[in-house]
């Protein structure tokens, strides 16, 4: 998780188009599928299968199956393709790794306006973070005395932010979507995937941080 910051999560849609330019386009593999061969596949498998010991490693193994579809469904259902999902000791991890940063970042003035947090005049001093992989997800922590608020934002490639208000609970209390004409409250329940999206993508920048003694983070799936 990166700790060097934009001095603001502005709502300039020079920027933006800036970060988003820099991800990587998904490569999806769906136009392949139309040039594999079932039957192909099928007897390759069986090849590899063959030449496996117990162990699952390549060896003198040399029983033969009668179908590859019991190992296949085995590997399937074995293999970890959920990823983490929010926990209090994940939330622990990133609120820890936010306040041992030095530089005061400034968040927009319309994101902490709509959410009640300033008065509007002037951006709000934040302690920042930034995902990784992909970036342009911000975790940010208001420097004012006794705050318990965390603010959550998704930098969009029209320039607009993507803003979700919440605290160590990590429970959704308010929505929004800013541009640089201001910011608009979005309904919760119509916020609540995207948010949960945000929250999962954290989670797993979480999982790797040094765990601060709390509770289990066993928990994966697709959302909490």
């Amino acid at each position: 998780m990166k700790t060097r910051r934009l001095s603001t999560i502005l709502t300039s849609a020079y920027l933006s188009a800036m970060l988003a330019s820099s991800v990587a386009p998904v490569r999806s593999d769906a136009t392949l599928a139309s040039t594999i061969d079932p039957q192909a596949a099928r007897q390759a498998f069986q090849s590899a299968v063959n030449g496996l010991d117990a162990s699952g490693w390549t060896g003198s193994a040399t029983a033969e199956i009668a179908s590859p579809e019991p190992a296949m469904i085995a590997y399937y259902r074995a293999r970890p393709t959920d990823e983490p999902v929010m926990t209090p000791e994940l939330m622990a991890r990133i609120i820890k790794l936010a306040q041992e940063q030095t530089e005061v970042r400034l968040l927009s003035k319309n994101v902490c306006f709509v959410f009640k947090l300033c008065d509007g005049k002037a951006d709000m001093q934040v302690k920042l973070l930034e995902t990784d992989n992909p970036a342009g997800h911000f975790f940010a922590m208001p420097l004012a005395a006794g705050s318990t608020d965390i603010v959550i934002v998704k930098m969009l490639p029209d320039g607009s932010l993507e803003a979700y208000l919440t605290d160590k609970s990590y429970k959704l209390r308010s929505a929004a979507v800013s541009t640089t004409a201001g910011a608009t409250l979005v309904p919760n329940d119509k916020a609540a995937e995207k948010f949960k999206a945000e929250l999962n993508q954290f989670a797993k920048e979480a999982s790797v941080l040094p765990p601060t003694g709390g509770t289990s983070v066993a928990s994966t799936g697709a959302g909490s």
